[in-house]
């Protein structure tokens, strides 16, 4: 028996029109349609007059058009439509002959793209394959459009769930592949295949390359949920989030060389930096202006959060400064008990952590704890914090916040342990090993790093201040 041919469509009362254009074409090849109608008060007569057509009001326009995916049906093929194009009559057969032909294990589009590294914008960073192009044979996309999107129900099952954020569906989509597996096929087809329909109004697309809101948004959904998915090898547990604002492509090589020569294990490595300066085996994820703006330390703090969110339990994070030099394996301070891992330095000195390193073990405690810190950057409403601040005269995102904040929640660790669950631990300068080096103890500073090296007393030296003279001038090989 032919399986079910389910169609789910959003629309908006100013393209009643183009929707009737679209479900006059298509309605004698599928089996059934649910119809979100979008800021319609009534469901007009013609649709009702249609037996194959479920309608749904959603006058307030709630969810927008992620509306439709409360209506995936549990089996069948599903196609997902716009309301302003013009589908050829031979579109459904087309796309259930290729979701047969890949074995129901892709999901098919007929509007897909490809991410092209490294990634600086959303939108400039898309090869698209689009509707109306002369595509010669099936390609493998990174992402999906969609409006021109099929599958057979057995091969992912969307939820409203899974589109946390409105006018990004296609971005959600794509995860929800990603997060699952499921390859995403354009197919082949000819010059002119779809056609836009003429509509008033502007598109989705239209609206959101003009908000710099929605921009800011699909760029952070891009960098810090979907390329570590799509880049980052999925079997390996460890990741080490490496930030540079200042870039020196001596520092960046070298911690980039040393870490591989001393993991055990394969590391998925990240470069944050606002240079798009792109290295072998890492995923470079720009820095934009916007997110600098909110400063330094603050967009680092937000980015790692929002980072780590998107990672799996269980997944093992160093979050790292770009100077340091790698002298032993640093996940092994993972055999140790610990949620987040802070490092104390080798000297006593006024700031008691130092942040260039820290550790984390992703679980949802972590989650629920970042997620706190992370809100710190935009309104201070944690009292130690604000009084730490103050004591040293700290004000702004820019550098002090990121140190202050890892200060505090050392010396607030029981507190921490009892409102979120999170075990801080101190893991001590011997993975962040970062003497002295200014004015009069710089000298000083530079031969007990050196000492360190010489011996391999510890597991990361961390070129702070005038210390990376010592790679420089070639004192550190």
């Amino acid at each position: 028996m032919a399986e079910k041919i389910t169609v789910l469509i959003a629309s908006v009362k100013e393209r009643e029109e183009q929707l009737k254009t679209v479900l006059s074409r298509i309605y004698n090849n599928v089996d059934e349609i649910h119809l979100i109608l979008n800021f319609y008060e009534k469901i007009p007569k013609w649709v009702t007059d249609k037996s194959k057509i479920v309608p749904h009001l959603n006058v307030q326009n709630k969810n927008a058009h992620d509306a439709i995916w409360s209506f995936v049906p549990k089996d069948g093929y599903v196609f997902i439509l716009d309301d302003d194009l013009f589908y050829p009559q031979d579109y459904f057969d087309k796309l259930i002959a290729t979701i047969e032909h890949h074995e129901r294990r892709a999901v098919i589009t007929a509007h897909g793209s490809n991410i092209i590294r490294p990634v600086e914008d959303y939108f400039g960073c898309r090869a698209v394959y689009g509707f109306s192009d002369r595509i010669e044979r099936d390609l493998f996309m990174h992402m999906v459009g969609c409006g021109c999107t099929a599958f057979h129900a057995s091969t992912i099952q969307p939820i409203l769930q899974d589109f946390p954020i409105p006018y990004c569906r296609d971005l959600w989509f794509s995860i929800l592949c990603a997060k699952n597996k499921v390859k995403i096929i354009t197919p082949q087809r000819s010059q002119g295949w779809i056609l836009p329909l003429k509509t008033p109004g502007d598109s989705v697309y239209e609206v959101t390359k003009r908000s710099k809101n929605l921009q800011q948004v699909k760029n952070r959904i891009l960098k810090e949920t979907f390329l570590p998915l799509l880049f980052c090898n999925q079997d390996i547990n460890n990741y080490c989030l490496i930030t540079d604002y200042d870039f020196d492509e001596r520092l960046v090589n070298k911690c980039l060389e040393t870490l591989t020569q001393t993991t055990a294990d394969q590391v998925n490595k990240i470069i944050f930096n606002d240079k798009l300066n792109r290295r072998p085996g890492t995923l470079t994820q720009f820095v934009t202006p916007e997110e600098r703006a909110i400063g330094r330390a603050g967009s680092k703090i937000i980015t790692h959060f929002r980072f780590i969110n998107g990672l799996p339990n269980g997944s093992k994070v160093i979050s790292a400064d770009a100077d340091l030099y790698f002298l032993k394996d640093p996940f092994e301070a993972f055999n140790q008990d610990f949620d987040i891992a802070v490092t104390t330095r080798p000297e006593k000195y006024h700031y008691p952590i130092n942040q260039g390193v820290v550790m984390f073990r992703v679980n949802d405690r972590v989650r629920d704890f970042l997620n706190f810190l992370a809100g710190q950057i935009f309104e201070r409403t944690w009292p130690e914090l604000i009084q730490w601040q103050m004591k040293f005269d700290h004000v702004g995102n820019d550098w002090c916040i990121g140190q202050d904040i890892m200060c505090v929640a050392w010396l607030c660790r029981a507190e921490i342990l009892n409102q979120f669950g999170v075990t801080i631990k101190d893991i001590g300068s011997y993975y962040n090993f970062c003497p002295h080096a200014d004015g009069e103890a710089t000298e000083e500073g530079k031969r007990i790093l050196m000492d360190a090296y010489d011996e391999r007393k510890v597991a990361v030296l961390h070129l702070k201040s005038r210390l990376k003279e010592l790679l420089f001038e070639g004192d550190l090989p």
